[in-house]
């Protein structure tokens, strides 16, 4: 999954000392990738338990309007999933300066866990690729 956002050499620095502000002020610009990309990664490594399927199955529920709410407890995160936008809280930490609550649209969310869904899919070749197009939006995390 690309995101638009750029790299930063302190993202990667362990040891790098920032106030909580600058905390926050980081893993908000690092949410796709972070928040997003890393609770497909730690919360679905794979779909042999259809776990994916699962959470897929529940947004289309409400997106029919089924369901009003689904929350998915993963080994990362925990996903707070609405018709609204689907918040991100870290599952060992909770909220924290260091990992403050993060929220995407219903359909980011969507595209991505399809896209990712497809890509535990495929071949396992470095002729592989897929690239995930996700929708513009802008949630509020309230």
């Amino acid at each position: 999954m690309e995101t638009s956002e750029p790299r930063k050499p302190e993202w990667f620095v362990q040891d790098a000392q920032f106030s909580p502000a600058e905390w926050g002020e980081i893993a908000l610009a690092r949410g796709f990738s972070t928040y997003l990309l890393d609770s497909l990664m730690s919360d679905f490594s794979e779909n042999r338990y259809g776990h994916v399927d699962l959470v897929l199955g529940a947004v289309a529920k409400i997106e029919s309007g089924e369901l009003a709410e689904y929350e998915w407890e993963g080994q990362g995160f925990t996903s707070h999933i609405t018709r609204e936008r689907v918040r991100f809280e870290h599952s060992v930490f909770g909220e924290c300066p260091e990992w403050p609550i993060w929220c995407c649209t219903l359909a980011q969310y969507k595209a991505a866990l399809q896209g990712y869904r497809r890509f535990l899919d495929m071949p396992k070749s470095i002729d592989s690729e897929l690239i995930i197009d996700l929708p513009d939006g802008e949630p509020t995390c309230g």
